[in-house]
């Protein structure tokens, strides 16, 4: 992630999170978010709900037990807790139910193995990619540059040099790494729509 700019679903981010943390001597637990989201609770003065696995503006740690809203530009993101309950909306986007009691990842088999199914995974049926670059929200999905500024959103279809210098200069992706990972897709996609640019 750091040295080849990858990134990965929630649960790579989040089991990926989970080592670091716990290698620097935190008390790190997973939590699962239903419907299929992993993410991290560390209890350090109170328990905190962390999580690395969203594209949403969630840049610190958060009291588990206390409601929050954050927003930028390009979503609102509710965690709201009420009777015992935690749900968490994303605006535009879908609303999830946050179960506290931490899970052991052996508990997880199945439902890891569901997310990397490729003829059902959502996340598997394109490559994105997405972003803060200057502070920007920015994403590529399918040759499409999408930019959410203050009150706007600039979007542009790229041509596969200008793809080039967004993925590798902006994005700081390896572009060997990419390539790959446009072969694996196009080999295990179900997907009748092949992704076939290449950058240059």
């Amino acid at each position: 992630i750091t040295t080849k700019g990858l990134g990965g679903t929630c649960w790579t981010h989040s089991i990926g999170f989970h080592w670091l943390l716990s290698n620097l001597g935190f008390d790190v637990q997973y939590m699962y978010m239903d419907p299929g989201h992993l993410c991290l609770r560390v209890n350090l003065d109170q328990p905190y709900y962390v999580d690395v696995g969203y594209c949403a503006p969630l840049f610190q740690a958060y009291p588990l037990y206390e409601s929050f809203q954050v927003s930028n530009v390009r979503e609102t993101f509710t965690y709201e807790v009420s009777n015992n309950k935690i749900e968490i909306t994303r605006n535009p986007g879908p609303t999830k139910t946050l179960h506290i009691e931490p899970i052991h990842l052996s508990n997880m088999k199945e439902l890891i193995s569901r997310s990397n199914d490729w003829r059902t995974s959502p996340v598997l049926k394109k490559i994105q990619i997405f972003g803060y670059i200057n502070g920007i929200p920015t994403s590529i999905n399918d040759n499409v540059l999408k930019q959410y500024f203050q009150g706007k959103k600039r979007e542009q279809i790229i041509t596969s040099s200008e793809l080039n210098y967004w993925i590798t200069e902006r994005f700081c992706v390896d572009k060997e790494i990419y390539e790959r990972a446009i072969e694996i897709f196009n080999e295990k996609s179900s997907n009748s729509k092949s992704v076939t640019h290449e950058i240059e």
